[in-house]
């Protein structure tokens, strides 16, 4: 399965990809680079090196507290 959703996104259908895009973000986070979808990497904040014109290959993110990232939320939904 992890095959056919690779060559799906590399066909340029990353939206079939589904709930593996939270699998790719952990093993982006332990080391692990992962082919994902170039708004993927944005919002894991992950060094990236270009893939194809919609995806790239993230290679190294971090995982921010839910401390760091209370604040970021509050302040963006309820202008806190």
């Amino acid at each position: 399965m992890l095959g056919a959703t690779i060559a799906s996104e590399i066909r340029g259908k990353p939206q079939q990809a589904g709930g593996l895009q939270r699998i790719r973000s952990r093993s982006t986070t332990m080391g692990t680079p992962a082919v994902t979808p170039r708004e993927v990497a944005e919002n894991i904040e992950a060094q990236v090196k270009p893939f194809t014109k919609d995806l790239v290959i993230a290679e190294k993110a971090v995982v921010k507290t839910w401390s760091e990232v209370l604040p970021t939320y509050l302040r963006e939904l309820y202008a806190i």
